[in-house]
């Protein structure tokens, strides 16, 4: 009877010690994933909405995190680059006033601001890397 009672303790002891939550690390590669498949698909909310879940549901995944925030930064200048060439497309092709292209031109000039922000933003963060 005690090799019974010694056995189901130890038995006990060792499923108690097991993790059952997943790996941090491994759920965050996940969700990087997801988020490198909508940058793919140019899904810019999707991809920006994963790295929101990795930094909110998995904190102690911090190489996931750090790798995070630089798809976070190609994120933005992808999607400033789409907004950026959109702007292009419409100037090239709309008749404007000469107030509604002085419009277009400060957009324009916020955008490719935007855009250069992200590209060294995106190389500091690299460097640091």
């Amino acid at each position: 009877m005690n090799k019974i009672i010694v056995l189901f303790l130890t038995a006990s002891l060792l499923t108690a010690c097991t993790s059952r939550q997943p790996d941090p690390e491994v759920a965050g590669q996940r969700c990087l994933q997801t988020a490198r498949t909508a940058l793919a698909a140019n899904d810019y909310a999707k991809a920006k909405a994963q790295i929101d879940t990795l930094r909110q549901r998995y904190p102690r995944a911090l190489l996931s995190r750090a790798e995070g925030i630089l798809l976070l930064d190609s994120i933005c200048l992808a999607e400033a680059h789409s907004e950026l060439e959109a702007l292009r497309q419409f100037c090239d092709t709309a008749r404007l006033d000469r107030i509604g292209r002085d419009s277009v031109d400060f957009n324009l000039d916020v955008l490719q601001q935007k855009v250069r922000f992200f590209e060294k933003k995106l190389s500091v963060d690299q460097e640091k890397r």
